[in-house]
């Protein structure tokens, strides 16, 4: 059987911080910290584009696909957004064919 979940932590070798990641499957949005530990999570109204990131003031920034993209090739993506700790979301912008930040 596969082992799920964090199965090495070297702290000599490793960057200290969090990890932001979400599955390309479902709208979720985790963030864990070096041991693999849950710290947070959001729901979101899309499926993951190209990236994530969290900023200064705690929000998400957030790229979500919305399969409406004219370009058929690379990239993934349609939306991007702000979203505050609670998934709030603050502003969103839709474009179809945005796919990089």
């Amino acid at each position: 059987m596969k082992q799920l979940g964090l199965t090495v932590h070297n702290p000599e070798k490793a960057y200290q911080g969090y990890t932001l990641f979400a599955p390309r499957v479902g709208t979720s949005v985790y963030l864990i910290d070096m041991n693999g530990s849950f710290v947070h999570s959001w729901q979101m109204p899309y499926r993951p584009g190209d990236y994530g990131y969290m900023l200064e003031n705690g929000h998400l920034l957030y790229a979500g696909f919305t399969d409406k993209s004219p370009v058929t090739f690379g990239g993934r993506g349609g939306v991007i957004l702000e979203a505050d700790w609670e998934g709030n979301i603050l502003w969103e912008y839709a474009e179809d064919a945005l796919h990089h930040d």
